[in-house]
């Protein structure tokens, strides 16, 4: 099953609180949990998991993942992951956190099309702005992008810089210049 789910960008919403992503629930009928929803880049359901075994998952997995073969996703799966990726490509890891009750399709979309060649300058993760992760990122609020260098370890994280806010062009200026700096 593993090198199935490399075909695909699992996005985990905890949706177990009433007060949770409503509009998801509500959009994509969540009845109950867990509950697995396959959706296009656009965020159109493609189908929900039917068999909870792993060849038959593995079997949705790969049919879903084979009907979008050129539109490959810029995030990792976890921080480790992109750490992992960017050592290994020899590229810094860009931490976006999104606002807590931020829509996972949203903001892939939205970062998708702001980011320009950002995308491929850097191993891209997401997480959701909880009290945890803001503390952890070192941000006030979200949204924002920090920008980690890799040590030795991958899990040797050395921040390099930090934007926050959704605009754009700001959000790109402020990556260029944590970059730069970087070079120095």
């Amino acid at each position: 099953m593993a090198a199935a789910t490399g075909n695909v960008v699992p996005v985990y919403v905890d949706c177990t609180s009433s007060e949770s992503f409503s509009d998801l629930k509500s959009k994509y009928d969540v009845k109950g949990y867990p509950t697995v929803i396959y959706l296009d880049p656009e965020g159109k359901q493609i189908k929900e998991m039917g068999s909870r075994e792993a060849s038959a998952v593995t079997g949705e997995i790969n049919g879903v993942a084979k009907k979008f073969p050129g539109r490959p996703t810029f995030w990792m799966n976890s921080a480790k992951g992109a750490a992992t990726y960017a050592k290994a490509a020899k590229k810094k890891v860009a931490v976006y956190v999104a606002k807590e009750d931020a829509d996972p399709i949203k903001v892939t979309q939205t970062l998708s099309k702001n980011l320009a060649d950002r995308k491929t300058k850097l191993a891209w993760t997401w997480e959701l702005g909880t009290a945890k992760a803001l503390e952890a990122r070192q941000v006030e609020s979200a949204p924002a992008v920090v920008i980690y260098e890799v040590g030795e370890k991958e899990t040797d994280l050395k921040m390099l810089g930090k934007v926050q806010g959704d605009d754009p062009k700001l959000l790109n200026e402020g990556i260029d210049e944590i970059l730069k700096n970087a070079k120095k």
